[in-house]
């Protein structure tokens, strides 16, 4: 397993659009609630998908645990660029699951990667074209993959419901 607040993602990348695999590292100092952000220049793109998972985060982070408060630490998110495919666009859902990680001090299953991106309200986007963009594996690889990409839109859903559905029961 591996550390607390440390999160895999695939994004696509800015300016050329290619899929690339990221690693977001987080770390939680005493503070007032305020987030900073490194590693990814000026894209504006992604630090607005991050702040919009922060928002979500400290509303909504003591819906799961009650006993936590995100607004006695200041957290600090660097995203690691592993494929040298620019900054990710839209990395939200891995920056949201890096600060329940960090907070809850729960590290991640290995070789997990979270992919999409999270609204203020907590939708979770779809995964568009990740079959296309992985296309080099041959036509047989290519279904796998779009399998893959709508079995992991299901599984979000699915696993959100039954999240809502504990919290609705803890109320």
């Amino acid at each position: 397993q591996g550390q607390p607040g440390v999160v895999y993602t695939i994004a696509n990348g800015h300016p050329n659009g290619h899929l690339g695999l990221y690693r977001i590292e987080s770390q939680m100092t005493s503070g007032t609630g305020k987030l900073t952000l490194s590693g990814m220049g000026s894209n504006t793109q992604v630090k607005e998908s991050l702040k919009v998972a922060f928002e979500f985060f400290k509303a909504n982070i003591t819906k799961m645990m009650a006993s936590l408060n995100p607004d006695a630490h200041d957290y600090h998110l660097h995203v690691v660029e592993l494929n040298n495919t620019g900054t990710p666009m839209e990395i939200g859902l891995a920056g949201f699951v890096a600060l329940a990680s960090l907070i809850t001090k729960h590290s991640l299953q290995s070789q997990m990667v979270v992919l999409g991106n999270i609204s203020l309200g907590g939708t979770v986007s779809n995964i568009t074209n990740l079959a296309e963009n992985l296309g080099g594996f041959g036509s047989s690889a290519s279904g796998e993959l779009e399998g893959l990409s709508k079995g992991i839109q299901g599984i979000t859903e699915t696993t959100a419901q039954a999240l809502e559905a504990i919290l609705n029961s803890m109320r």
